[in-house]
């Protein structure tokens, strides 16, 4: 039998499992890491830590939170890596360990009510939110706005920008920054192409190049 899973028992050993790498959080024996996807969003969940002891209406309760969608309206596909279709959770009092799933596999969400919330776009569709939206005609009646203080400075000084004004409050030499023309980086952008992985700097972040 396999040992049970035993927590951090002193607060540097918990500070060793949080701040250590990923290869040192080790998932418990009884838990397992999916994915989860929804029908009506497109949205997805990556690396969700689930218990096998959780019964599916547990579960079902924990995915609501995420999707809104209700328990009662929730129907549970569970997938393997390539998207095949394992089972379908349809038993709410058992243990999601009955169905053997797999760090990696996903639990597609099926939202059978289409009078909810994400049925109807209203989770992820910004253009449903009534935004406010000033006229220019008000905009421009009022005294303190960026444009009229934008305006007094251009008049006191053409060449006046923005960083200019900033470095001038910091007490920092001021010079306008270099024309850059239309082949700029032309040749670094030459050997790239759609598809590609990308990491933006600063910040790290990780995409791919459209």
């Amino acid at each position: 039998m396999a040992a049970a899973y035993a927590p951090p028992s002193t607060m540097s050993a918990l500070k060793e499992y949080v701040s250590g790498s990923s290869t040192m959080q080790q998932s418990a024996e009884s838990t397992v890491q999916l994915f989860i996807s929804h029908n009506h969003l497109k949205a997805r969940f990556p690396e969700i830590r689930l218990d096998k002891h959780m019964t599916v209406d547990a579960v079902k309760a924990k995915v609501n939170s995420m999707t809104g969608t209700s328990v009662l309206s929730m129907t549970l596909h569970l997938q393997d890596e390539s998207g095949r279709l394992v089972d379908v959770l349809q038993d709410g009092s058992r243990k999601l360990g009955y169905y053997s799933p797999r760090d990696g596999w996903r639990l597609h969400v099926i939202d059978t009510d289409d009078s909810s919330l994400s049925a109807q776009g209203w989770l992820e569709d910004v253009s449903k939110v009534t935004k406010y939206v000033m006229s220019e005609e008000d905009y421009a009646s009022r005294d303190n706005t960026y444009r009229k203080y934008k305006e007094t400075k251009l008049r006191e000084d053409p060449g006046w920008t923005l960083e200019k004004e900033m470095c001038m409050r910091r007490g920092m030499p001021y010079s306008a920054p270099a024309q850059l023309g239309p082949d700029y980086m032309q040749a670094e952008a030459g050997s790239l192409s759609a598809g590609q992985r990308c990491c933006v700097e600063p910040g790290e972040r990780r995409g791919e190049i459209k």
